[in-house]
């Protein structure tokens, strides 16, 4: 390492750095979507998260393989018209319902050539669980998923943030890393 200032630069202050990844789980029908929608707006405007969390003004890619587009424009439009914010301000760019697949070179391709052109500080992806067909139980196949990842991260200088689901409480003892569905990978895999 060569010697430098050690402060570190976050898209979301204290949570995910400029230049890592986040995970942000929880069981079905918890409003995790809602709560990503979210973040991508305020990183769009450099506001609040959630109204506590400082976020970095940033142009956000929003990658949604999980909702419908018709059901995404009806949660953007009510969290827009709840913060009085007009679409046209935020610098934010939806790609909805393409197929993403981290485990797919041509799909990894066209990814890098989305980069490319809306060279996104954050990519948000409505969910894990859509953009891969690894095994989640394996560690080997999910470290697999998550290098392309970090080599997109490197690539072109940016955050990733997965919505990602977990198994309901009660379902297993242990700590709250229990309740993740898949491999301890994706425990280790984020910053």
């Amino acid at each position: 390492l060569n010697a430098g200032s050690d402060q570190i630069d976050w898209r979301i202050e204290g949570i995910l750095p400029s230049e890592g990844v986040g995970r942000l789980a929880g069981p079905a029908g918890y409003g995790k979507s809602w709560m990503i929608l979210d973040l991508a707006l305020e990183c769009g405007r450099g506001g609040l998260w959630l109204g506590k969390f400082a976020t970095k003004k940033t142009k956000v890619l929003y990658i949604d393989e999980e909702s419908s587009q018709a059901l995404l424009r009806k949660r953007l439009n009510k969290l827009l018209n709840g913060k009085g914010v007009l679409k046209e301000t935020l610098d934010v760019d939806f790609v909805v319902g393409q197929g993403l697949c981290f485990n797919n070179d041509s799909s990894v391709l066209q990814l890098r050539e989305l980069m490319k052109e809306h060279k996104p500080g954050l990519v948000i992806l409505d969910s894990l669980i859509r953009v891969h067909r690894a095994e989640e139980n394996s560690a080997k196949e999910m470290a697999s998923v998550f290098g392309v990842v970090k080599s997109i991260i490197r690539e072109f200088n940016c955050a990733f943030l997965f919505c990602d689901h977990q198994r309901k409480p009660g379902q297993f003892g242990g700590g709250a890393d229990f309740l993740l569905r898949g491999s301890t990978e994706k425990v280790a895999f984020v910053d």
